[in-house]
């Protein structure tokens, strides 16, 4: 990943031999910064600032028998050798490594540090926070969100509203209003959105300190383009942390399908403890569905609202 998380930089045999590309963090725009005829250049790694790889290569080694280090700018020019000698050498890192995410006093995790709160039947949750569940119609598709902040911010996911020109957001009360990409982390891929309105329903992010196997959880949300919300139950089979990107997932056997990404994934308190993101599918596979914890949504919430 360049550090800001807006690409990727990777080797492919593509062309006969490995060359470096770099493409967006979606997979588009894909670009070739190397290319010499049987060489190969591979295992690229972004500086700090982004304005440089550094990789290995055996361009300059008559046999090919060896790889030396060497540095170019983020474009793609301007090649320097680093390493000179008739060793391989091989996995170039910048050091020190990017900055992560700010722990913030939310990202956090204390265990049993939430106040008591009432347990609530299914019916009863979704009755209650079924009014702050919106779907999210673009231009490609749909998916589901909900509502933040009662002056109208909405969380989704960013595969969501990824590419598309048009984004309207419905709300449980039949009205629609038009949505505006107020901020999006790529890497963690959560979008916020904003619409006109006021003194909407709200969802409160819970604390996934107090998350626990075998937990029972719902989800709401607008599958498989559905009118109106749609609720399914089921419990947390897991809790795993992605460190490549910075998060922390919650496994739930809980049913979700098309259209639910971007929803809620509520304890029974009524509090969301991760945003849905996506389903695992494959042969023999059933029932796994993954949401990102409302704790790794705390720690991204500031950046989000300031873009």
């Amino acid at each position: 990943w360049s550090p800001d998380g807006s690409k990727i930089a990777f080797a492919s045999e593509r062309d006969g031999d490995y060359e470096i590309f770099v493409m967006n963090a979606d997979g588009t725009n894909k670009i070739q910064l190397t290319s010499n005829y049987g060489i190969d250049d591979s295992e690229p790694s972004w500086s700090p600032d982004g304005s440089k790889i550094v990789f290995t290569s055996d361009r300059d080694v008559p046999d090919r028998d060896s790889r030396d280090i060497y540095v170019m700018s983020s474009a793609g020019g301007i090649t320097t050798r680093l390493t000179e000698d008739s060793y391989s050498d091989a996995d170039p890192r910048w050091a020190p490594r990017k900055m992560g995410v700010e722990i913030t006093e939310s990202s956090v995790i204390i265990p049993n540090a939430s106040s008591f709160r009432e347990t609530l039947t299914v019916q009863g949750l979704t009755a209650t926070a079924r009014k702050a569940v919106v779907r999210i119609e673009t231009d490609l598709g749909s998916g589901s969100g909900f509502i933040i902040d009662p002056d109208g911010l909405i969380l989704t996911n960013n595969h969501v509203i990824r590419d598309a020109t048009e984004i309207t957001v419905h709300l449980e009360d039949g009205t629609s209003k038009a949505g505006e990409i107020i901020g999006r982390d790529m890497v963690r891929d959560l979008a916020l959105l904003k619409i006109e309105a006021t003194e909407l329903s709200v969802l409160e992010l819970g604390d996934a300190s107090q998350i626990a196997l075998g937990q029972q959880v719902v989800v709401l949300g607008y599958p498989l383009d559905a009118d109106s919300v749609n609720v399914t139950s089921g419990f947390v089979s897991s809790v795993e942390f992605d460190r490549g990107r910075n998060v922390i997932w919650i496994k739930t056997d809980s049913a979700i399908n098309p259209g639910n990404s971007g929803g809620p994934l509520l304890n029974l308190q009524g509090q969301v403890v991760g945003v849905v993101s996506s389903k695992l599918v494959g042969i023999a596979v059933e029932g796994v569905g993954y949401a990102i914890s409302a704790n790794t949504v705390e720690a991204c919430l500031p950046q989000l609202q300031a873009e």
